[in-house]
């Protein structure tokens, strides 16, 4: 298991005798762990425990337990010139999708070859993939879905308070989640393609919902958005802040 503490490092826990030791392989740079752009590492597990380092000192490795050797790949550039910070948001044994500051890429993990298969006309602020296999996302103009394997876009709400929506979350009964900064939170059931709408009697605090940070559905039925009061908590039972979750 790999451990990235803010300020202090990247570790690894053996979970069978509990040693912690610091993970620092000499093949790559090293990378400063008290700046803010160590937020931007994410890793990607694969088939066999090797795994997938992205935005590492604005690279990318794939990294080989067996062997603890490191194989650098090509970054994808975005439309600025610049190297994408990219997120990982599903994996498979064969390919691992990746998000970017506008684009969605598929890495293919034999040959570290990358495909862009979607690029939108604008930044992207918050983005989730759902389990039907869809990519969810929110930008300027509202709320959209990707059919990845079309590259087909569709806008099914069309709805003008989810401009600029700061978090979409797709839960496991094909339900997107979406919160809009002021304490609205709404949520689309993609099979009866109704809207309803949540609001502070139902249990959401007014407050400024973080963009572009992860947001969590559970098998269980819960779903987790991050606010700048507190984590938001939407189960079952209702909606209730993490002070009382």
């Amino acid at each position: 298991l790999l451990l990235m503490l803010y300020s202090e490092g990247l570790f690894s826990f053996d979970k069978r005798t509990g040693k912690v030791s610091k993970f620092c392989p000499a093949q790559i740079p090293p990378i400063d762990f008290s700046n803010s752009r160590i937020n931007y590492l994410k890793m990607a597990p694969l088939k066999g425990g090797d795994i997938l380092f992205f935005n590492w000192a604005d690279k990318c490795y794939l990294y080989h337990r067996q062997s603890g050797a490191f194989e650098e790949f090509v970054s994808p550039v975005s439309e600025t010139g610049t190297v994408e910070i990219l997120n990982c948001f599903k994996t498979s044994n064969d390919y691992t999708l990746a998000v970017g500051r506008s684009s969605v890429y598929e890495f293919d993990n034999s040959t570290l070859s990358y495909t862009r298969i979607f690029k939108n006309s604008s930044p992207f602020i918050s983005q989730c993939y759902s389990h039907d296999g869809n990519f969810w996302f929110s930008d300027e103009k509202g709320v959209g879905m990707v059919d990845l394997s079309t590259g087909k876009i569709e806008r099914p709400l069309a709805l003008s308070e989810i401009k600029n929506a700061m978090a979409v979350c797709a839960d496991y009964s094909k339900k997107i989640w979406i919160a809009v900064s002021g304490g609205t939170v709404l949520c689309y059931d993609t099979i009866s393609k109704t809207v309803r709408y949540y609001s502070e009697s139902d249990g959401v605090e007014e407050q400024y919902f973080v963009r572009k940070r992860p947001c969590l559905s559970t098998e269980q039925g819960n779903v987790y958005i991050p606010g700048a009061s507190g984590l938001m908590i939407i189960s079952e039972s209702g909606i209730m802040p993490d002070s009382q979750g």
